[in-house]
């Protein structure tokens, strides 16, 4: 009798296949090459061909339903800010804009402070600029 399957073999077994996916997944341009595309000849060249390309691009297909899928899902709000978020951020980083962001918060925080803390609201002389009406 087997062993039973618990949820860290179960995780296990993922991963595993995970990892084989991402290692026999072909290149994109390979995978979209138009200049391979024809017309199948016959039926029997069909069938040998989808057997062929199920085969070799088994990841690729695995993945674009996966894309499907999650592109065909309807978002909330929170959940899409969180999608653009985790797209946006390694893309932040590898632009290399991580640096200028940080440093436009933190003159930003510093002006901000500077201001506020020079800016005396207390004294009486804060309606400088509001205008008198006269009756008419």
């Amino acid at each position: 009798m087997a062993a039973p399957i618990t949820k860290s073999t179960q995780f296990q077994l993922a991963k595993e296949w995970f990892s084989r996916q991402r290692q026999s997944l072909k290149p994109w341009g390979e995978f979209v090459n138009t200049g391979k595309f024809s017309k199948p000849k016959s039926a029997a060249e069909l069938g040998r061909r989808v057997m062929k390309n199920l085969e070799v691009y088994q990841s690729n297909y695995t993945l674009v339903v996966l894309l499907l899928t999650v592109y065909c899902r309807e978002f909330s709000v929170i959940e899409q800010y969180g999608i653009i978020a985790l797209l946006c951020l390694p893309l932040l980083f590898l632009a290399s804009a991580g640096s200028a962001v940080f440093w436009i918060i933190g003159a930003s925080v510093f002006i901000i402070l500077l201001h506020a803390s020079f800016l005396d609201t207390s004294s009486p002389d804060s309606n400088v600029f509001e205008l008198e009406m006269e009756p008419v």
